[in-house]
């Protein structure tokens, strides 16, 4: 697809014109999605002339022109990838601008070893995941527990983990748009929030006994250290190993237990590194 991409800019200066960035997605099935992001609006008549002629180019599902306030869409903008995990498949809505994760055959190899770490034998009760996305970890290893409350702050990817909870028949995930900071202040009882009412969440009557987060490069912010730091279980999934390691340092009551590398970028210095830590 990258290919026939660099031909239709080289040929074509309209579609080159303003271009600043280019986005790339694929499924594990094969279908791809391009989103193509300019300096500028472009005009309505952009993806009848522009757009649409590229759907058999590239042999895409869709493809998306992206500028300040627009959002042009030839075909469709979206890709349902299929996991399968302890024989279960789960769909996940793959979208231009939002977070997924880049190697899938590794990612596939990232959920098993999540599932059986969460295994019920290993952990039981209910789960509380931080910055959950698209659901990537959060429906596969939903059967584990009782209850999982899945905070996000992308309004787009509560919507989508939501729909996919339907599509894959899960019934005990509730998804809703909390910072980790009010998470932390939910769990002390600090604040009552409408949002955990409205989708009919007691969080004191939750029994918290596992955390995952999966944080960006940065690595955990201090209200995402507080909101864990009380819970016995930590399973933690990290792209930047020198920050889990800082990470670590700041959860002194917790110790490492198991430890695994995903090799997502073959042939650099990136990993993805995932860790489970227990407290006492």
């Amino acid at each position: 697809m990258s290919e026939s991409l660099l031909e239709a800019f080289r040929v074509r200066p309209e579609l080159r014109k303003g271009i600043m960035r280019v986005e790339l997605l694929s499924s594990s099935s094969g279908e791809g999605l391009a989103c193509l992001t300019y300096a500028w609006p472009r005009s309505e008549s952009f993806v009848h002339e522009e757009l649409e002629p590229l759907l058999p180019q590239l042999a895409a599902r869709g493809v998306v022109a992206n500028a300040r306030k627009q959002w042009l869409v030839a075909g469709e903008d979206r890709l349902v990838q299929v996991n399968t995990v302890a024989s279960r498949q789960y769909p996940q809505i793959l979208m231009p601008n939002t977070f997924s994760q880049s190697n899938l055959a590794v990612n596939a190899e990232m959920l098993k070893w999540a599932a059986e770490q969460t295994s019920p034998r290993a952990c039981g009760n209910d789960l509380l995941e931080l910055c959950c996305g698209n659901g990537n970890f959060t429906l596969p290893v939903s059967a584990n527990f009782g209850r999982v409350l899945a905070t996000e702050m992308d309004k787009v990817a509560i919507r989508n983990v939501a729909e996919c909870s339907v599509w894959s028949g899960v019934t005990n995930v509730t998804c809703v748009r909390m910072s980790a900071a009010e998470v932390a202040q939910a769990l002390r009882g600090d604040r009552t929030f409408r949002r955990l009412r409205d989708a009919g969440v007691d969080i004191k009557s939750m029994d918290f006994g596992t955390v995952l987060v999966n944080p960006p490069r940065a690595g955990l912010r201090r209200e995402e250290l507080e909101a864990i730091s009380g819970i016995d279980r930590v399973v933690y999934i990290s792209c930047a190993p020198r920050k889990l390691a800082k990470d670590l340092r700041r959860l002194p009551e917790h110790r490492v237990t198991t430890a695994a590398l995903f090799d997502q970028f073959p042939f650099t210095s990136h990993a993805e590194v995932g860790v489970v830590l227990e407290r006492g």
